[in-house]
């Protein structure tokens, strides 16, 4: 259950809710009161036309509750208990206040508090939203309300308005913990400067220092989006660090793989192939130094083709992936071992593959010419290293 107090001192006024932000929060009012039962008032209210829920104290005191329509979540009972005794501000003189139930509703827009007592409120006040029993609440400074005398509240439990002497004032403005120029601090200082602008305290330092804080608020945000930014950015390189280190890992499984030249281990080599080019596509995408996966894992692949080349008697080849492999082969500028893919050709039916394609007259790409050395020797100069290692 929570409440909403009204004190007199330099005026204060408690709503629901704590403001504030990086973990830290105002430093909270400990209250204590009695809930005034007799005067207790509740109305069913429909969420999608909103109401008002008033209740009036022995004193005379006013309390209008006012919700907008979709603010609560669901229809529901709203109960408005007026508290009396209430105390645990220094120094207050007067001190209003109610509870609201059910305690905890979360609203989708502000509903309005307003605490009309018998005798005009005194123009120091302070607005305080509240949380916990009624009988012994917490209250925090709320979010005065524009032209009416009362307390923005998200959520129910409750508000008070509290006004008293020095104590009082200074009970409220340094009532924070949250370090002096941090977020928390900044929304806090702001509250204040809205509430002593409002009691027409000083309106032009009120001013002053509500241009101020909004402007150091944007700064801070624009310093947290940046600080976003650079955390995402640093993600991001150490994620691509850690697939760089994964597909090297991968590499050299690959590598040892085309080392035995099994049949079965090629889907494996070529999914490594595939993952190494994509990495080796992120780095260009940003800017970071070239890895060659693509070429590393082609030169693997090469490796893999001249080892089935020499085990084409013991093991079967399909004879469109020995045509392709070879292709592929020649279009990087080499050609296999003398005699390999000829001998393996004749007893796989590559042979017929490739002449099915020369006579259909498919792609000329997809054909198999046999490359002169002169332009292997020439295109090996251009290309890693790797590559002419692995076709021994």
């Amino acid at each position: 259950m929570s409440l909403l107090c009204l004190t007199a001192v330099p005026t204060v006024l408690v709503g629901c809710g704590g403001r504030g932000g990086a973990g830290q929060e105002p430093k909270p009012f400990a209250l204590t009161a009695t809930e005034d039962v007799a005067h207790r008032s509740s109305k069913r209210i429909q969420a999608s036309s909103g109401g008002v829920v008033e209740a009036v104290d022995g004193q005379g005191t006013r309390y209008r509750l006012t919700i907008p329509a979709m603010a609560m979540p669901s229809d529901g009972d709203v109960v408005v208990t007026p508290l009396s005794g209430i105390a645990g501000v220094p120094g207050q003189t007067v001190h209003y206040g109610v509870d609201i139930t059910p305690a905890g509703t979360r609203l989708y827009d502000l509903a309005r508090l307003e605490i009309m007592p018998a005798s005009p409120l005194p123009k120091d006040v302070y607005w305080l939203e509240t949380e916990g029993p009624a009988s012994r609440p917490l209250a925090r400074p709320g979010f005065p309300a524009r032209g009416k005398p009362g307390v923005l509240l998200s959520h129910f439990s409750g508000g008070t308005v509290v006004s008293g002497g020095p104590a009082t004032a200074e009970a409220m403005h340094p009532g924070m913990n949250a370090t002096p120029g941090s977020k928390a601090w900044l929304e806090w200082r702001r509250d204040v400067a809205q509430q002593d602008r409002q009691a027409g305290r000083d309106t032009v330092t009120s001013d002053a220092q509500l241009e101020i804080i909004d402007r150091r608020l944007q700064e801070l945000a624009a310093q947290e989006m940046a600080d976003q930014l650079a955390r995402t950015l640093q993600e991001a390189a150490d994620k691509i660090a850690h697939d760089t280190a994964e597909a090297g890992r991968n590499l050299q499984i690959a590598d040892s793989l085309a080392d035995r030249g099994d049949l079965k281990d090629l889907p494996a080599i070529v999914e490594a192939f595939r993952q190494g080019a994509l990495m080796e596509r992120k780095h260009q995408i940003l800017g970071a130094s070239g890895t060659d996966f693509f070429g590393k894992y082609g030169g693997v692949i090469f490796k893999m083709y001249a080892m089935m080349l020499r085990k084409c008697d013991v093991q079967h080849l399909d004879p469109s992936l020995l045509a392709g492999l070879e292709g592929m082969l020649q279009k990087a500028g080499y050609e296999s071992a003398p005699g390999s893919f000829e001998k393996c050709a004749k007893a796989s039916g590559a042979e017929y593959v490739v002449s099915k394609s020369e006579d259909s007259g498919d792609d000329p790409g997809d054909e198999i010419t046999r490359v002169a050395r002169g332009k292997r020797v020439q295109q090996a100069a251009d290309r890693v290293a790797t590559y002419a290692s692995t076709i021994h």
